[in-house]
C-alpha cells in the first residue's frame, strides 16, 4: 500500500469540493481506494490530501 500526500491551494473550499467530487481525474480508475482530504485551521484557502491505494 501507498499513499500520495498533496498539498494544493485553493480559491475556496466548497467550489474545489465540488470538482474533487466530479472526479476528472479517475482517481478509482487509476487504483486510488480512499482520500483523506484536511484543511488547516488557519488558512482556509489551502488544503492536503492523502490518496492511497491498497486496503480501505
Amino acid at each position: 500500500m501507498f499513499t500520495v500526500h498533496i498539498e494544493h491551494r485553493i480559491s475556496d473550499l466548497p467550489t474545489w469540493k465540488a470538482a474533487f467530487d466530479r472526479d476528472p481525474a479517475d482517481r478509482a480508475g487509476s487504483g486510488v481506494r480512499r482520500h483523506v482530504v484536511h484543511q488547516p485551521v488557519d488558512d482556509p484557502r489551502y488544503v492536503y490530501l492523502d490518496l492511497g491505494r491498497g486496503h480501505p
